[in-house]
């Protein structure tokens, strides 16, 4: 590969190095005909990459279990403190939690649904509560 660098009438503080690379034929480096190889070899041209077409990341819903020992305003703290939800929505989810044994947080990526899932159960676990929190596929 060779950089082609193009350097106008410009002050030497300013000079801008633009770089090209070129690679062999696409066909004789993957041919098995030796004859068409060595026919292209010397044929050379700028491989420009497609765009590739990016996809949505996937949604995981994150739920939290009923127990029977926390307390409901420590339910609604974590919704409020790590989930930051506003005070009459984390009474509503604490209530479904309460009579449903499970309710709804919130949609998240992956990523951010494991944190809070992480976070929910460090901060349980800091004020010796065993409540439970799991992230489930949208």
């Amino acid at each position: 590969m060779l950089p082609i660098t193009l350097y106008p009438k410009i002050p030497k503080t300013a000079r801008c190095t633009i770089s090209c690379f070129f690679i062999p034929n696409l066909v004789s480096l993957f041919s098995a005909d030796k004859d068409m190889a060595e026919k292209n070899r010397g044929d050379t041209r700028l491989l420009i990459r497609d765009e590739e077409e990016l996809k949505e990341p996937r949604e995981y819903v994150v739920v939290l279990l009923n127990d029977n020992y926390t307390t409901k305003d420590f339910v609604v703290e974590i919704l409020i403190v790590i989930f930051h939800k506003k005070p009459e929505e984390a009474n509503r989810i604490m209530h479904s939690v309460h009579h449903r044994g499970r309710g709804v947080v919130g949609v998240y990526t992956w990523d951010i649904a494991q944190t809070k899932v992480n976070q929910v159960h460090s901060m349980a676990k800091q004020y010796e509560y065993p409540l439970k929190c799991i992230v489930e596929e949208a």
